[in-house]
């Protein structure tokens, strides 16, 4: 909506209301469904999250509704425009705002440094779990759907027939994950993925 002033001819956007407005009013089980973690991980990576500073013309949104505004994108896989209108903002304003989430989680979730005793560890639960010997970590990784606009369909249209963005992740024998990294057009594939990711710098030190 936009409002005006006669005496002054200045013209402004409403703030539009949306569910996030009320996330404070909801349980830690809806949070969990609705983000996939928990309110005291998504308030640790808020902060990791560039700081935006108020102009003449309007606040910054917050950190948090920032990174909401990512994790629902990568939750649900639903389009910007769905996602912009949940959240009572623009679709550039929600397209910018996933862009700066899945820089930081990419940034945050490097591959972890193990002591010599941790990593024997972990070799020996794929062991005797799994009867995997010699095994530190099993990769693997998924294409996420995702509507993209017509211009840029071809970065994002991979072997599995649709438009996504790959996410790869290792985890112990446990199922506990030890890295992730998400974002990659599907178009580049698994292998150029993996070796653009952090793991795959890591391994090429």
């Amino acid at each position: 909506a936009v409002v005006s002033t006669q005496s002054t001819g200045e013209e402004w956007a409403a703030p539009r209301a949306s569910s996030w407005d009320f996330v404070e009013l909801w349980t830690e089980e809806k949070f969990r469904q609705h983000y996939q973690l928990s309110r005291t991980l998504f308030k640790t990576l808020a902060e990791k999250m560039p700081h935006h500073k108020d102009t003449n013309f309007r606040k910054a949104i917050s950190k948090e509704k920032r990174l909401a505004i990512c994790l629902r994108f990568l939750v649900t896989g639903a389009c910007t425009n769905i996602i912009a209108e949940a959240f009572g903002v623009g679709k550039s304003t929600a397209v910018y705002a996933i862009d700066e989430g899945v820089a930081m989680i990419n940034k945050e979730l490097q591959f972890p440094t193990f002591k010599e005793e941790e990593l024997h560890g972990i070799v020996k639960d794929f062991e005797i779990k799994c009867g995997f010997k010699g095994t530190a970590g099993c990769v693997d990784g998924t294409h996420v759907k995702v509507k993209v606009p017509a211009d840029q369909k071809k970065f994002y249209y991979g072997y599995k027939g649709y438009t996504s963005i790959i996410l790869l992740a290792v985890c112990r024998a446990d199922l506990s994950m030890m890295f992730a990294y998400v974002g990659e057009p599907g178009a580049v594939g698994d292998r150029a993925a993996f070796d653009r990711s952090g793991l795959g710098n890591f391994l090429k030190q």
